[in-house]
């Protein structure tokens, strides 16, 4: 039997995923319940690699997308299927704002430095980013897709990165950790 502190997502996952392979274990945890404390209480944002567009290096951003192209397989596998696309925000778009670190220039080159790291990753296998296939993870907005009130102010960009509710989420894991 492995003792678990913690039962947040993490713990709760580290739980299930012991469970899949035969190991009990048993879950600690302060609150009454699992996944009441910040596992319940966040944007539930599936990043993958955009805010870590100043880092020098890929390392983060390719942890970020690893995590949130297999997050979903996982709970799923542990879960049942779970209903993603009910779950989820609409696509997330970031605006350069004027005093922002990088100019929307840098962005899009961190950005496609983020697609190179997501192909290289496809090459093991197709991605999947919340129970859909990922072919691409952002684009330059289209005038005909900007929304009025930004036709004629600053520069953003298009992503699929997406948050799913964490209430819905947390209620699926805890019904399946207890």
């Amino acid at each position: 039997t492995i003792v678990v502190i913690g039962a947040g997502l993490q713990g709760s996952s580290v739980a299930l995923a012991l469970a899949a392979r035969g190991i009990r274990s048993v879950l600690l945890e302060r609150q009454p319940q699992p996944l009441l404390a910040a596992s319940l209480r966040n944007e539930g944002k599936i990043h993958l690699g955009f805010v870590y567009a100043l880092s020098a290096g890929t390392a983060t951003a390719e942890t970020m997308l690893r995590g949130a192209t297999s997050f979903a397989g996982y709970l799923d596998s542990w879960c049942g299927p779970l209903p993603w696309r009910q779950w989820q925000s609409a696509p997330f778009r970031y605006v350069v704002m004027p005093d922002s670190l990088l100019s929307a220039g840098q962005l899009a080159a961190a950005y496609r430095r983020l697609d190179e790291t997501a192909a290289q990753i496809a090459a093991d296998g197709p991605l999947d980013y919340l129970g859909e296939p990922l072919d691409r993870l952002w684009g330059e907005p289209t005038p005909a897709s900007l929304p009025l009130q930004m036709t004629q102010s600053l520069p953003w960009f298009e992503t699929v990165e997406r948050s799913i509710d964490p209430r819905l989420l947390t209620a699926a894991v805890r019904k399946r950790v207890e």
